[in-house]
C-alpha cells in the first residue's frame, strides 16, 4: 500500500519574486533528471498537504519546438508515460513568458516548475492567469550540491551514479523542509506572470515562429481528423459503428420473458426478488446496467409472501444470453 506522506517544501522565493518564466526554469533542470513523485495531493483541515508516493523513478525529459528551441517537457515513470499535449504545438500560455508549460488550454492541464517542485495541474480555469485548478501530482527536484572551495568534483562511474540515484529515491522525505500553501504560492506566481505577459511584446521573428508552430499544430490535427474520418467512413469503421449500434439496441431492449404457460408463473432473480406473471404477461430484464444473472422458476406457498427456488434444479435462463430477444417461458422451463 502506498503510504501517505506529509508534503513540506523549502520556500525558494527567488523563482516567485523574480517571476522566472517556465522556459528559464526548465533550462535549470538537466534533461533526464530523476525526481521523487507524489499523487492524490490534498490539503487537510490543519492546512497541511498530504500525498501518496508514486513509483520511485520519475524522469524529466526536454523537448524542442520545430525551431529547435527548448519548448516543453515530458515526465516518464516505470509503468506509464504521460506526455505534454503535443510539444510541436502551442503547449504554453505565452510564447516568450509562459507560466504554464507542457499543457493544453482545451484540456485544462499543464506543468509548472516552481520552488524546486514540478506541479502537474488539471482542471485549469482561465488559462492566462489560472485562478482555479487541481494539483494532481508533484515531483520533487533533487537539491543542487556544489563542491566546496578547493575541492574537485568527483567523477562517478556509471555504477556509482546508478547506486546514488537509487539511494536518493529510497530515502524518506526530508524532515527539514518546511510546509507551504502550494495553491497560494501558485496563484501568486500566476498573477505576477500575468502582469509580465501583458507587457511582453513579441519580435517579428517570434511572431513568425509562433504562427508557424500554430499552423503546424493545425495541420497535424487536420491530418489526424482526416485519417479518422477515412477510417470511420470506411468498411472497417462502418462495421464497428454497426456493431456498436446493435449492442446499444440490444441493451436498450433488454431480455423479454413471456408467460405462455396458461397459468400463473412465479420467477425469482437477483437478491431475493420474486415476481408472479399472469398468463400472457411479460417481464423485461434490463441489459444496460447491472444484469441480474440467472432467472429461476419460483415455488409459491399460499399465505406466504413471494416465492422460493432451488438453485440446483430451478434455473430457467441467463439474462445475458437473451439480451435483445424475447423468450417464451415454455421453452426454458426446467
Amino acid at each position: 500500500m502506498k503510504r501517505k506522506l506529509l508534503l513540506v517544501f523549502t520556500l525558494l522565493t527567488t523563482l516567485a519574486t523574480a517571476q522566472v518564466n517556465q522556459y528559464e526554469a526548465l533550462k535549470e533542470i538537466p534533461d533526464g533528471t530523476l525526481m521523487k513523485g507524489y499523487h492524490s495531493i490534498e490539503k487537510g483541515e490543519d492546512g497541511k498537504y498530504t500525498g501518496s508516493s508514486l513509483s520511485a523513478k520519475q524522469r524529466l525529459e526536454h523537448h524542442n519546438s520545430i525551431y529547435g528551441k527548448l519548448y516543453t517537457l515530458k515526465v516518464v515513470d516505470e509503468t506509464k508515460e504521460r506526455e505534454a499535449y503535443d510539444f510541436r504545438g502551442p503547449a504554453t500560455n505565452h510564447y516568450t513568458e509562459p507560466s504554464i508549460i507542457g499543457g493544453s488550454e482545451g484540456y485544462g492541464f499543464g506543468y509548472v516548475i516552481l520552488n524546486n517542485v514540478i506541479y502537474y495541474l488539471k482542471d485549469i480555469e482561465n488559462w492566462q492567469n489560472p485562478t482555479s485548478f487541481k494539483i494532481d501530482e508533484i515531483y520533487i527536484l533533487p537539491e543542487k550540491k556544489e563542491a566546496s572551495e578547493g575541492e574537485e568534483k568527483k567523477k562517478l562511474t556509471m555504477k556509482e551514479r546508478i547506486a546514488a540515484a537509487k539511494a536518493a529515491m529510497a530515502a524518506s522525505y526530508p524532515e527539514e523542509l518546511t510546509e507551504i500553501d502550494h495553491k497560494k504560492v501558485l496563484k501568486e506566481y500566476f498573477a505576477a506572470m500575468a502582469k509580465k505577459q501583458s507587457t511582453a511584446s513579441l519580435t517579428a521573428e517570434e511572431k513568425t515562429e509562433l504562427a508557424a508552430i500554430e499552423k503546424a499544430e493545425e495541420d497535424r490535427v487536420a491530418k489526424i481528423n482526416e485519417r479518422n474520418s477515412e477510417f470511420w467512413n470506411g468498411e472497417e469503421g462502418q462495421a464497428i459503428r454497426d456493431r456498436d449500434a446493435h449492442f446499444a439496441k440490444v441493451e436498450a431492449e433488454g431480455a423479454v420473458l413471456v408467460n405462455d404457460l396458461g397459468t400463473t408463473l412465479w420467477i425469482c432473480y437477483g437478491s431475493g426478488v420474486s415476481d408472479d406473471l399472469e398468463p400472457g404477461e411479460k417481464k423485461i430484464f434490463r441489459c444496460d446496467g447491472d444484469i441480474v444473472g440467472t432467472v429461476y422458476k419460483g415455488t409459491h406457498t399460499e399465505g406466504v409472501s413471494g416465492a422460493d427456488y432451488n438453485m440446483a434444479t430451478d434455473a430457467m435462463f441467463e439474462v445475458a444470453d437473451y439480451c435483445g430477444k424475447t423468450v417464451n417461458a415454455s421453452t426454458v422451463m426446467p
